[in-house]
């Protein structure tokens, strides 16, 4: 009779108030039939109540204790099985005093998930009865254990519900106050949501549905193809805006959701703005440019003081020479002139005397004067040439060492300028190379002609020692040929040296390079003739080897140029 009340109870539950159970009206009739005052039924989760039902007779006024943030029962007062209790003790929630008691402890699979205890305050319970109601309430594990499993749904979905509140709480702070872009956009660019930041960068309208993500770099399609597997993408660099509103750069990350078929269907991303430092890393790119060009500008500078100041020594020592040999050439050249003439008044004084003085024949053999007579024009003949010969050496030394005219941009001829310079240069060639010339231009080239000497020194020296490396007997040659090419005069100097190695010939042209023992050269030679040619003339200097073997350097600059000297 009692099972049948209580299906009828459960059934009407379901039927007539569409609920899924009802444990007060089950507790209602338990206690009825068990002649109990109260009844708890807890549902727990350790020691910690999830839930309670509380039926009492409404003739008795029972108090019972509001339920704290995590209320608790004395589960240490629990036996592992039901017990009847006819003795006067404390019941387990409340501390209320009862006379009589029945604790029916709840499990699943070992974990004790409820509790049932019900109550008299003045009766004792019959053990009969209370058989039947524990024997009830086990037949009904189904329905205190779908209670239990739906208290576990609702508290698991009540904690996600509060942990998705708080992350949807903090997200909001962080998308309305940060300064960085936060967005949404589907593959096709459409944008969903974007915070402030975002609408001022993009410069979106007011209507949302014009909104829209189209960067400058990179596209949509590119963005869409890196996250296609649903992957994120952290460090990418975007660039926003126009050249009317102001391009800026950002750092993004962009992290995909995916749809039931594995395809992206929303792509998420924050953007941040690091134009200021691409702007600093750029003026940062600039500066150490600058600075290195200025270094190499430095070296270059330093390199052609060297070499100017060596030159400018040469030039001095060769003008101080050309100076202290012309004084007494000078007075020399006058007294041979003299000579000459005196010489020429005693022959004819000589002849004269000849004429009128009998047996002058014999003395004449005598003395060999005959011989002495025919020798003199010669010797003054021979002093001629030598004279006109130092003469020549004294203005290709002054012409060389020339200070007037250095660093100033003139017509020139190469080839004067190549015949001063082998006259200075003789002693470093002659003994080693004959020099043959090919001049084929003639005519007047717009140059530093100080700096040209230089180049056509260093070129020139270094043949002769690359010839004298070989250390034959017979003497090498130095071809040197000048000639028009369209607009650029050219000056090739070839010898018959060794050549230059392959692995170094792209090297020869550095600064401080160089294949002479140490001690024996500087690296700056060609290094500052390189700088003369190409950065003073605007034009060009290269090497190359002979297929007969020797190497050869040619020169090529503009007929006119159309800069003046660099201010450096």
């Amino acid at each position: 009779m009692l099972l049948g009340k209580i299906h009828a109870v459960l059934l009407n539950s379901v039927l007539r108030r569409g609920e899924k159970y009802n444990l007060k009206h089950l507790l209602n009739v338990l206690r009825d039939f068990l002649g109990a005052d109260l009844c708890y039924w807890f549902f727990l989760d350790g020691s910690r109540i999830l839930s309670m039902v509380i039926d009492h007779d409404e003739q008795i006024e029972v108090k019972f204790p509001l339920l704290s943030a995590d209320p608790r029962i004395e589960l240490h007062r629990l036996s592992s099985t039901p017990r009847l209790s006819k003795s006067r003790s404390a019941s387990l929630y409340g501390g209320i005093e009862l006379e009589s008691s029945l604790t029916v402890p709840l499990h699943e699979k070992d974990s004790l998930i409820a509790v049932v205890e019900f109550g008299s305050l003045s009766e004792k319970f019959s053990s009969e009865k209370a058989s039947q109601v524990i024997a009830i309430i086990k037949y009904l594990h189904n329905v205190y254990e779908s209670v239990y499993e739906d208290m576990h749904r609702f508290e698991t979905s009540r904690k996600l519900r509060t942990e998705l509140s708080h992350a949807e709480r903090q997200f909001r702070v962080l998308f309305e106050n940060t300064q960085d872009i936060m967005l949404s956009f589907k593959p096709d660019g459409k944008l969903l949501t974007v915070n402030e930041p975002g609408r001022i960068a993009l410069h979106l309208e007011a209507d949302p549905e014009l909104w829209g993500f189209a960067p400058v770099s990179p596209d949509i399609p590119f963005l869409r193809n890196l996250v296609r597997h649903g992957n994120a993408v952290s460090d990418i660099e975007v660039v926003l805006g126009t050249e009317e509103t102001g391009i800026r750069f950002y750092l993004a990350t962009f992290v995909p959701e995916m749809d039931i078929h594995n395809e992206v269907s929303v792509i998420h991303g924050i953007l941040k703005d690091i134009t200021d430092r691409i702007e600093s890393q750029r003026s940062l790119w600039h500066t150490n440019m600058e600075l290195t060009k200025a270094k190499q500008m430095l070296e270059s500078t330093q390199c052609q003081m060297i070499q100017q100041e060596k030159l400018a020594s040469i030039g001095q020592l060769a003008a101080g020479i050309a100076h202290e040999i012309n004084n007494p050439l000078g007075f020399i050249m006058s007294n041979h002139e003299m000579l000459k003439e005196y010489l020429a008044r005693l022959i004819a004084y000589t002849e004269r005397l000849e004429e009128r003085t009998a047996g002058y024949e014999a003395l004449k053999a005598e003395l060999k004067a005959a011989k002495a007579m025919e020798q003199c024009p010669l010797i003054i003949k021979d002093s001629d040439e030598g004279f006109s010969r130092i003469s020549a050496i004294i203005k290709s030394l002054k012409d060389f060492s020339r200070t007037e005219t250095r660093g100033e941009l003139a017509p020139v001829l190469l080839e004067k300028l190549i015949e001063d310079t082998l006259t200075v240069s003789r002693n470093s060639w002659k003994y080693v190379a004959e020099v043959k010339t090919f001049f084929e231009l003639n005519e007047p080239v717009e140059a530093y002609g100080d700096l040209l000497n230089q180049v056509f020194m260093n070129i020139i020296v270094n043949a002769a020692q690359a010839i004298a490396k070989l250390g034959k007997k017979e003497p090498g040659e130095i071809r040197i040929t000048t000639y028009r090419d369209g607009g650029e005069a050219v000056v090739a100097i070839a010898d018959t040296g060794p050549g230059i190695p392959d692995e170094l010939i792209n090297r020869i042209f550095d600064p401080f390079f160089t294949t002479k023992p140490i001690g024996e050269g500087t690296g700056l030679g060609l290094s500052v003739s390189y700088d003369i040619i190409s950065k003073k003339h605007k034009g060009h200097l290269y090497a190359e080897n002979m297929t007969g073997g020797g190497a050869r350097f040619v020169i090529r600059i503009p007929m006119e140029q159309q800069h003046g000297l660099e201010d450096e």
